[in-house]
């Protein structure tokens, strides 16, 4: 278990260190990328629907966090084993620490921004606040785990899912509500559709905790049994088809 999990750390080092290899600013990458993302947001949204910029800013910073998490995983999961498809030919090892070091390199990524955005928002939010945030970022890190597992494997296959994953989730940020809240929506397409999201319900419930101080443990109960039964469809198509993956790729 120990070698499991010195492994996951070393892959997700590696995948760091090759995301910023040769960059001047190195890490502080990490920072500026999620705040132009959460101020064009912001000054965009802000416009049309005519908000106040500085209450607007921090509803859309604190909900970036859950996003850009998410972003970050499935985008690079799509292409993780094809990342290391040499790797895996020669050195024979457990695969699905692949898409788990993805995810532990994504919190370590994003880890600089969401201190600045809670650091921000200190005064919003209480004690109780806070532990149920971090049990629902908890509760999205296994709803996102199982996700990459099924997206880096369908990727091996189909290698254009990489590029239709990428549209995919530019089309779901305009059906998140992270720049605008979901009572604020009139009944129609888009409301179906942004109730149909399944991460509407973990941002929604990241922001109410962390800005608003509404939660209940029945919420977050909800949110780790839906990324519980997303977690077990990832593990069934990744044992289903592990050891089909090093002879496609």
């Amino acid at each position: 278990m120990l070698h499991l999990v010195n492994t996951i750390r070393l892959f997700a080092k590696i995948l760091l260190v090759l995301k910023y290899r040769r960059s001047v600013f190195g890490i502080l990458w990490s920072l500026a990328s999620p705040l132009m993302l959460t101020l064009t947001t912001t000054v965009v949204f802000a416009s049309i629907l005519h908000l106040q910029f500085q209450d607007h800013i921090l509803n859309v910073s604190v909900g970036m966090i859950c996003w850009i998490y998410f972003n970050q995983i499935i985008f690079n999961s799509s292409s993780i084993y094809i990342q290391f498809e040499n790797l895996i030919k020669k050195l024979p090892f457990p695969l699905f620490v692949l898409p788990l070091a993805v995810v532990l390199s994504s919190a370590s990524d994003l880890l600089l921004y969401t201190i600045c955005v809670l650091l921000n928002a200190f005064g919003s939010f209480k004690a109780t606040g806070l532990l149920f945030s971090l049990l629902i970022l908890l509760s999205l890190t296994i709803f996102a785990t199982g996700t990459a597992l099924y997206v880096s494997v369908i990727s091996v296959f189909y290698r254009d899912f990489q590029w239709i994953i990428s549209v995919i989730m530019q089309t779901v940020f305009f059906f998140t509500p992270i720049a605008y809240r979901i009572k604020d929506i009139n009944e129609g397409l888009l409301k179906t559709m942004v109730m149909l999201n399944p991460l509407a319900d973990y941002i929604n419930a990241f922001i109410n905790a962390i800005l608003h101080n509404i939660y209940s443990a029945e919420g977050i109960l909800y949110l780790f049994v839906v990324g519980t039964a997303n977690l077990l469809i990832g593990i069934y198509v990744f044992v289903r088809n592990k050891n089909r993956i090093p002879i496609y790729l």
